[in-house]
């Protein structure tokens, strides 16, 4: 997203900022769970998916095309990057901002987010941002809502659910027979044991499986014409990013682009007799999952 910048922000100066942020606002102020940030939140009349990231930061994926200003973020784009806990409860990173032209700007905004509740108990996110500038202000969110040093302003975020998660093998009758099934999960799970929000009975994320993202045509009649449609779909704050086709451990193609996908896949010229297809999802969320089936063409020896 930041070809020249290349911010790596450790915890140290995270430490450092976090002092300063205390000493304007006033001490006392209690930290927020890291993972409160963690969810899809509604943006600009789209959304952005907030994940953890392996080196303890947290990075905000459009998984619903927003328009920002005047230029939409597409799907698939990160939005914010480098969203770092700070020891307040606040977080601070980048924002991707483009030119006038909606051309992405190379420098990032230096941006706040924190996680606040209305008087009802439900949470919102307050994101305060700065436009890309020489000498540009950490802008600066206290806990009670109120923001210095946003040079753009603060934009509020409702949470929509959980990031959703991918697992289990597809369920009998409808996922892919005559083969195997197999799928594996990367997403975060739900806060602290008690749901998304970290509240009681609030909701847990959804659990995607691979009949939600393709469909696999039966295997109980042969393959005619050599021809295999492959139908895709994209759910709901997680589609496709990339398919990839395996035929009898031999990658056959690799489709890549949620508009694209979203017109399923037709393989053609299959092998004759027996073979295995297996298809390998990727998400948007960078979630994997696959699924395998066995095939055999028209006229071919069926023992």
């Amino acid at each position: 997203m930041d070809g020249r910048r290349g911010i790596t922000r450790g915890f140290a100066a995270a430490a450092a900022v976090a002092v300063a942020t205390l000493a304007l606002f006033g001490a006392g102020a209690q930290a927020a769970s890291p993972a409160a940030i963690q969810g899809v939140w509604s943006f600009k009349g789209g959304a952005v998916a907030i994940q953890p990231q392996p080196d303890g930061t947290f990075q905000g994926t459009i998984v619903a095309t927003t328009t920002f200003v005047h230029c939409p973020h597409p799907v698939g784009e990160v939005m914010w990057a480098h969203i770092t806990p700070e020891l307040d409860g606040s977080y601070h990173g980048d924002h991707q901002w483009f030119y006038g032209n909606c051309v992405l700007d190379p420098t990032p905004g230096l941006t706040a987010w924190r996680v606040l509740s209305t008087g009802s108990g439900e949470e919102f996110l307050r994101v305060c941002l700065s436009t890309p500038s020489v000498g540009a202000t950490q802008p600066l969110i206290a806990p009670n809502g109120t923001s210095a040093h946003a040079t753009f302003g603060c934009i509020d975020s409702s949470l929509i659910e959980p990031v959703p998660t991918v697992g289990g093998a597809p369920s009998p009758g409808t996922g892919p027979t005559g083969g195997t099934g197999s799928s594996a999960g990367t997403g975060p799970a739900s806060r602290g044991g008690t749901g998304a929000t970290g509240a009681p009975g609030a909701s847990a994320a959804r659990t995607l499986r691979f009949v939600d993202f393709a469909t696999l045509p039966g295997a109980q009649r042969c393959v005619r014409q050599g021809v295999l449609r492959i139908a895709l779909q994209n759910p709901q704050y997680d589609p496709l990013a990339a398919v990839r086709v395996v035929i009898d451990g031999k990658r056959a193609l690799t489709v890549r682009g949620s508009r694209r996908l979203s017109r399923g896949i037709t393989l053609r010229k299959l092998p004759r007799g027996h073979y295995r297809v297996t298809v390998e999802l990727t998400t948007v969320l960078a979630q994997h999952l696959s699924a395998t089936r066995r095939y055999h063409g028209c006229g071919a020896a069926t023992a």
